[in-house]
C-alpha cells in the first residue's frame, strides 16, 4: 500500500514538473481570462452604466439647512492636512462648525491652530497611543446637534460633495451616507496613482449594492445615530471603516453608499509610501471581524503560497525548467488580471481624464512584484511581529 501510494505521488510529482502540466496551465490561465472578460466584464460594465450618478445641488433644494458638525482627526500630518483645512474655510454652505483633533507632531498642531481665528473651527488635541476612532469619540463629546460629517486629514471637500451626502440622509431618509474617494487630480497621473485606484476598484468585484459595512473618508452620519450608539469601540485591530461600520450595524442601522467621489491624497505615489500605507491595509483586512474571515485568511495563506513560488521558480531552473516556467505562468495570471482591472476602469470612467499610455501596461510587472512581496512580509508579521502591526495602528502608549 506504501508502495502504491509512493508510486501515484511520484508520478503527480512527475506530470507537473512535465512540458504537458505547463501548456495545459498556460491554456487554462489564458482561456479563463479570456471567458471572464467578455462574459463577466462586459456584463458588469453594462450593469454600472444603468447606475445613475447625482444630479448637480444648490442650497435652493433643501427646504432647511442643519448644522454640519465636520469631524478632522489629524495625526502626523503636513502641508495636505492644511489644504484641508484651507478648503473647508472656502465652503460656502453656511451652517457649519468644524472640530480638529490634532496630535503627533508640532506641525500637525500648528497648523490646526492657524485656523482658530475662524470662528467656526475649534481645536482639541489627541494623544500617543489613544488612536483615530479615540480621536474621532472625543471630538463627538462637542456635537450635540445635526450632521456629524467625518473626513481624513487629506480629503479636500466640496459643497458639492456634502449637498449630496445631505441630501441622502435629508430627504432620502438614510441614517448613514457614505462617498468614495478618488486621488486628488494634481496626482491622478501618476503611474502608482493609476495603478492604485485601478487595482483597489471594487466595482470590478460586482458590488453593485448601495449598502455597505464600512464608513469611509467621507462619511455623513445623523446625530440620532451618535446618541445610540454611544461612542465607535477603540482600540480593535481591525481596519477603522470596518470597526465604526460594525458599530453602526449592529445597532440595527444601515449605511447607504452614494454614487459621488471625493478628492483625496491618500494615494501614495512613492514606493516605499506604498509598502506602508498596503502593508496596514493588509493587516487590517485580515484582523477585522466579518463574515467569511475565514475564507479569506485561507484565501490570503494560499496568496502567500504562491507570492513564494513566484519568487523561488528562477532557482528552480536547476532542477527543471518546467517549475520555472509554472512561476512564470502564474505571474502571467496575475498580469493579465489586473490588464483586465484596467481595461474595466477606464470603459467604466470615461469621464475622468486617466490617461494609460504603453509603459504603464510595462510597469504594472513591477507593481505586480511589489504586490507579491507584500503577501509575504505580512505573513511574517502576523505570525512573528504583532507589535510592530499595532505600533502603525497608534496603539502604544
Amino acid at each position: 500500500m506504501i508502495n502504491l501510494l509512493t508510486e501515484f505521488l511520484q508520478t503527480i510529482c512527475k506530470f507537473i514538473s512535465s512540458a504537458n502540466f505547463v501548456l495545459i496551465l498556460l491554456f487554462f490561465i489564458l482561456f479563463s481570462h479570456l471567458i471572464l472578460f467578455f462574459v463577466r466584464d462586459k456584463n458588469y460594465i453594462s450593469a454600472l452604466e444603468k447606475i445613475k450618478a447625482f444630479k448637480p445641488l444648490s442650497l435652493q433644494d433643501f427646504d432647511n439647512l442643519p448644522t454640519v458638525n465636520i469631524i478632522v482627526p489629524a495625526w502626523k500630518e503636513g502641508e495636505i492636512f492644511n489644504g484641508c483645512l484651507l478648503q473647508i474655510s472656502k465652503l460656502s454652505y453656511p451652517n457649519l462648525k468644524v472640530i480638529v483633533n490634532a496630535g503627533g507632531s508640532d506641525e500637525t498642531i500648528n497648523i490646526a491652530e492657524s485656523f482658530k481665528k475662524n470662528t467656526k473651527f475649534s481645536v482639541i488635541y489627541q494623544k500617543t497611543g489613544q488612536g483615530k476612532i479615540k480621536a474621532i469619540n472625543d471630538c463627538l463629546r462637542h456635537v450635540s446637534e445635526g450632521i456629524i460629517y467625518l473626513i481624513d486629514a487629506d480629503v479636500i471637500l466640496t459643497d458639492q460633495i456634502i449637498l449630496n451626502i445631505l441630501y441622502s440622509l435629508i430627504y432620502e431618509n438614510n441614517e448613514v451616507v457614505v462617498a468614495r474617494v478618488k486621488p486628488h487630480s494634481s496626482i491622478q497621473n501618476m503611474d502608482l496613482v493609476k495603478y492604485l485606484e485601478i487595482n483597489r476598484n471594487i466595482d470590478f468585484l460586482g458590488s453593485f449594492s448601495n449598502k455597505v459595512n464600512y464608513t469611509t473618508q467621507n462619511t455623513g452620519i445623523k446625530h440620532e445615530v451618535i446618541k445610540t450608539i454611544g461612542k465607535f469601540s477603540e482600540g480593535r485591530l481591525s481596519d477603522d471603516g470596518i470597526s465604526m461600520g460594525s458599530d453602526i450595524l449592529s445597532k440595527g442601522f444601515q449605511i447607504h453608499l452614494i454614487d459621488k467621489k471625493v478628492e483625496s491624497f491618500n494615494y501614495p505615489y512613492k514606493i516605499k509610501d506604498y509598502f506602508k500605507q498596503n502593508l496596514r491595509w493588509l493587516e487590517n483586512s485580515l484582523y477585522t471581524p466579518y463574515k467569511n474571515r475565514f475564507l479569506k485568511r485561507v484565501k490570503f495563506f494560499g496568496l502567500v503560497l504562491i507570492s513564494i513560488y513566484i519568487f523561488i521558480s528562477p532557482f528552480l531552473l536547476v532542477f527543471n525548467i518546467n517549475l520555472f516556467l509554472i512561476g512564470l505562468v502564474m505571474l502571467l495570471s496575475s498580469y493579465l488580471k489586473r490588464v483586465r482591472k484596467t481595461v474595466f476602469f477606464k470603459m467604466t470612467n470615461s469621464n475622468e481624464n486617466i490617461k494609460i499610455s504603453t509603459f504603464f501596461y510595462i510597469k504594472l510587472v513591477l507593481y505586480i512584484i511589489i504586490d507579491l512581496l507584500m503577501n509575504i512580509i505580512v505573513f511574517i508579521e502576523i505570525i512573528f511581529y504583532r507589535k510592530a502591526y499595532k505600533k502603525r495602528k497608534n496603539l502604544f502608549g
